[in-house]
């Protein structure tokens, strides 16, 4: 329910962290120019005004704010689905590392991701359907991630690493129902250890009961 307001949040906290606290969450911004200021509210300004400003203008303020509005939690919704799927699964998590793995960046980086899709889909999402390469080489060019992926597939199989990988024109149903199994497992209430040793005292003395009678 919270996805479609990704936007929403995305704007508040540039305010939030340029104007206001000048830092992001664990980073500070030492010496902010003014220029790089004004380059922010230009930004906002081109950004509103393309999006929103002219369409109101041309069309009328009520005519535009639906479609704005709606354009921008479609975005976050996608945005947010692409994103999450390639790392919420249950083989993902950092407590399935092996020490080794654990030990080396990239191997961390390749078992704590999961690509989805083919290049149809690198080519509408971005890259984002392609986060094991995008991990790994953040700096190439998007339309490059399908050519790597046999390569990365190849050198994983070599070095005994992990590769997960939901491939295909479909891929992106499966992920996305795993991921919902992982999301359920992991909002389900889990028992205290005293909680548990009570039911099994509980359990010992109802078999003693039983044994009596």
């Amino acid at each position: 329910l919270m996805w479609p307001f990704l936007w929403l949040a995305a704007q508040t906290g540039d305010f939030q962290n340029i104007v206001v606290d000048k830092a992001s969450p664990g980073v500070s911004y030492i010496g902010l120019k003014q220029s790089e200021l004004a380059l922010y509210w230009i930004g906002k300004a081109l950004h509103f005004g393309l999006l929103l400003g002219v369409p109101a203008y041309l069309h009328g303020f009520s005519t535009a704010i639906g479609p704005f509005l709606m354009y921008g939690a479609f975005g976050s919704f996608v945005l947010c689905w692409f994103f999450i799927v390639s790392h919420n699964l249950d083989a993902l998590t950092p407590a399935n590392l092996s020490a080794k793995t654990k030990q080396d960046w990239g191997a961390w980086q390749i078992e704590t991701s999961a690509s989805w899709g083919n290049a149809f889909w690198s080519f509408f999402s971005g890259g984002l359907n392609l986060q094991i390469e995008h991990h790994l080489f953040p700096g190439c060019a998007h339309n490059l991630y399908p050519k790597m992926v046999p390569i990365i597939k190849d050198e994983c199989a070599k070095a005994g690493v992990t590769y997960t990988a939901f491939e295909g024109y479909t891929g992106l149903l499966p992920i996305t129902m795993t991921m919902f199994k992982y999301l359920h497992n992991m909002g389900r209430p889990t028992s205290s250890p005293k909680r548990t040793a009570r039911r099994a005292a509980s359990k010992k003395t109802s078999r003693k009961s039983t044994a009596v009678k």
